[in-house]
């Protein structure tokens, strides 16, 4: 079923068995890498999917140990705004 829903989930990250959940993942942590170390991420995307029928888009900006350094949580929404992808 095609939608016209996009989520942007700013978190942790995604499971490492969640690629068919998400429409695309990405890092903006230190170590690049989008699979959620802390677990908060990966249990509230498969809320959204269980709940919504959306396109899913993950951002990671929360490490490992569910710091996050707000710098990139602001450069993450001013993309986004500058690109349009949120409305």
């Amino acid at each position: 079923m095609s939608n016209n829903i996009h989520i942007a989930l700013i978190d942790s990250g995604v499971g490492q068995n969640q690629q068919e959940l998400y429409r695309r993942a990405v890092s903006l942590t230190p170590d690049g890498d989008v699979f959620d170390h802390y677990g908060h991420g990966s249990a509230i995307l498969y809320i959204l999917k269980k709940f919504c029928d959306a396109q899913v888009d993950v951002y990671k900006v929360v490490d490992d140990s569910g710091e996050m350094d707000e710098s990139l949580l602001i450069e993450l929404l001013e993309r986004l705004l500058e690109n349009d992808e949120v409305s």
